[in-house]
Order: C-alpha cells, then sequence, then structure tokens
C-alpha cells in the first residue's frame, strides 16, 4: 500500500512546487495519470501525502512492509474504481492521520469480505465486485470481529456517497456500539481516608517547624527528646553561620567532621534539615493535597509559578484566599478557591522555599 512520503519524482515534469523533503507537489490530483493514486492537499508541505490504492485492486498475499500486519486480502479492481473518487474528495484536504484512518478501514473491510466469501458456498455465496453487491451480512461480520466504530464509519461514508451518486439505496446501518472505558475511580470512603491521612502528615509537618521555631526562638524544652532537637537545631544554625552557607556539608569541604564523632554527639542531619527545610515527603504530601483540595491535575499545578502573583485576597473574605493558574494545552486560567487557612497545604506547598 502507499501511504508514504514519497521519495521519487513520480509526478510529471510539468508539476510545480516541493515540500522540504524535496517532493513535488502537484498542482492538481489529476497530474497523475491513475485514479488510484493521488496527493491529499495539505495546509503545509509535509501535510501532503501520497495515496496509492492499488493494493486493494491487485489485493496483497503477504507482508510487503515492516510493522504490523493483519493478514492478506484479496483484489477488487471495480470496487476500488468506483470508491477511488469518492475517498479522493473526502481526503482532499484532510490530515495524514486521517489518511491513515480510510487506509486501516479499507484493509479491515477488504478482510471482511474475503471472510464472507469464504463462509458461503453455492448460491448463496456473497461475491463482492461492486458497492451495491455488499450486504448485511458484512456488517454484522464486520461487528462479529470487532471492528471499530470509527473504523467501521469511515467505509460505510463512503460507500453511501458511492450509492447515492448511482442513484442506489443507501447502507442504514447502525455503527457498532463503543463500550465505555472501565473507570477505576476509588470509593468515597477511600478518598477520605487518603485525604486524612495526607493532612495528618502535612500538620505533622508544620508542627515539626513550629517547634522548631519554639525551640531556637528561646522556648523552653519540655522533655528528652527536645532537648536532643535544640542541640541540632542550634548545631545546624551555627554551622550555616560558619559556613555561610543555609545547609551547610559536615562531612567534607576543609573542616569535614567525622560520621562517627558526628554521631556520637546525638546529631542526626535528617533531623537537622526536618526543622527548617521541607523534604521529599512532605512536598508529595502538600503537592497531592493541593490536587485534592484544588481539582487541578498535575500539569496545571506543576506549570505554577511561584514568582507570579498567584495567590490574592478573597475580595468577600479575609480569612480565605483565590488560587489562580493556567492551563496550558486549553489555553484558560483555573481559578480555585480553596480552604484560606494559613497552614492549608496549598498555600503552604505553593510557598515553601526553593533551595538549590
Amino acid at each position: 500500500m502507499g501511504i508514504r512520503n514519497n521519495n521519487k519524482n513520480r509526478l510529471s515534469p510539468d508539476a510545480t512546487g516541493k515540500n522540504s523533503h524535496g517532493q513535488e507537489i502537484p498542482v492538481a490530483t489529476t497530474s497523475i495519470q491513475s485514479p488510484l493514486i493521488f496527493w491529499t492537499k495539505g495546509h503545509t508541505d509535509n501535510s501532503s501525502v501520497l495515496v496509492n490504492l492499488t493494493v486493494f485492486g491487485t489485493g496483497e498475499s503477504s507482508r510487503r512492509a515492516s510493522g504490523r500486519w493483519a493478514g492478506p486480502f484479496s483484489g477488487r479492481p471495480q470496487l476500488i474504481l468506483e470508491l477511488a473518487p469518492i475517498i479522493a474528495s473526502f481526503l482532499e484536504y484532510r490530515s495524514p492521520s486521517l489518511v491513515s484512518t480510510y487506509i486501516k478501514s479499507l484493509r479491515e473491510w477488504w478482510r471482511v469480505f474475503d471472510l464472507v466469501e469464504l463462509r458461503s458456498s453455492g448460491s448463496k455465496k456473497f461475491i463482492v465486485s461492486t458497492v451495491a453487491d455488499i450486504k448485511f451480512i458484512h456488517r454484522q461480520t464486520a461487528i462479529d470481529g470487532g471492528m471499530a466504530t470509527g473504523v467501521f464509519g469511515v467505509f460505510v461514508r463512503v460507500a453511501n456517497a458511492r450509492l447515492t451518486a448511482d442513484g442506489l439505496p443507501q447502507l442504514h446501518w447502525i455503527r457498532p456500539r463503543t463500550e465505555p472505558k472501565p473507570r477505576h475511580i476509588p470509593a468515597p470512603w477511600q478518598v477520605d481516608k487518603i485525604r486524612l491521612t495526607l493532612k495528618a502528615r502535612w500538620f505533622k509537618t508544620l508542627d515539626t517547624w513550629q517547634r522548631a521555631d519554639r525551640l531556637t526562638s528561646g522556648g523552653n524544652p519540655s522533655s528528652e527528646e527536645e532537648h536532643r532537637l535544640i542541640k541540632n537545631y542550634r548545631f545546624l544554625q551555627d554551622a550555616a553561620i560558619a559556613y555561610d552557607h543555609p545547609r551547610p556539608s559536615f562531612f567534607d569541604g576543609e573542616n569535614p567532621i567525622k560520621a562517627r564523632d558526628f554521631h556520637s554527639q546525638e546529631l542526626n542531619l535528617a533531623d537537622m534539615l526536618a526543622g527548617f527545610y521541607p523534604n521529599a515527603q512532605s512536598v508529595r504530601v502538600a503537592f497531592h493535597l493541593c490536587q485534592l483540595q484544588s481539582g487541578w491535575n498535575a500539569a496545571v499545578l506543576l506549570s505554577l509559578d511561584v514568582n507570579d502573583d498567584l495567590i490574592e485576597p478573597h475580595p468577600k473574605d479575609p480569612k480565605r484566599y483565590i488560587l489562580r493558574g493556567f492551563k496550558h494545552r486549553a489555553k484558560t486560567h483555573q481559578i480555585s478557591d480553596p480552604d484560606g487557612h494559613p497552614n492549608s497545604p496549598v498555600y503552604g506547598h505553593l510557598k515553601l522555599p526553593h533551595l538549590n
């Protein structure tokens, strides 16, 4: 079959214009002498496609190119000659992807015709030579074989156009039903459980930061654990000043600390950083809560720029705020009115510091 980018000059000498691949584009489809071979007229040079329907007249007995192949089919020269002008008119300004759909539809229907002929015999042998020979049994065979709705409808549309032109009754066929794809939506109680778990983890992160603020601002430790944590927090603060870096490296550099000495002093790097910075888990928790509370998909949230004015006060309630985003694919602005509490994960996630 020949839907392909033509790398050879198969056009008449008087053709004009070339695409970016050096392929000559004819001014009209009549530049090619065979009615089964024609060019589409794309909106750009690259979208013009050479359509070759010859194989549907000669048949195909073996694979001629790489890729998937559904099997051979017989040639039906008279039928394809009847349909070719209709197909050419339908595809004249269509995209390459639609051209591929038409070719796929023809291939599948040609195999349906072969199958019906193989199963029938004697005086009831259903041989399709022209469009007038297409019967209801072909529709049923196509549906029983699981033919897709789009592939089914493409051929029926072409066949009906040919039948109308010939003054014959159309094929008033109902397309096969498209079964809805299964959607695995969690039950409400599962969503609530996920939401509560995420919220619990988020507020645990906030508690850690608030405790670090209290201890480093002069608050009294209330347990042995807080005594250990304040030692870690102060160690990090002193090191940040000494190294002139908010996240100093203790184990390399000019004056590295040995890991054995580090841990012997009940110092823990993860605990230090958790008191001041978000870790990977807290960012993931906040991100998923943003999705739950805003209803936005991941692409919209990931495209947000914290340097923009994303958050603005609510015009009617000072305790609430409005979150703005932009959906690039749909070219539309997104507005969300989530929980306006300062501890809201949506607000907190967007205000997380950006660390190098």
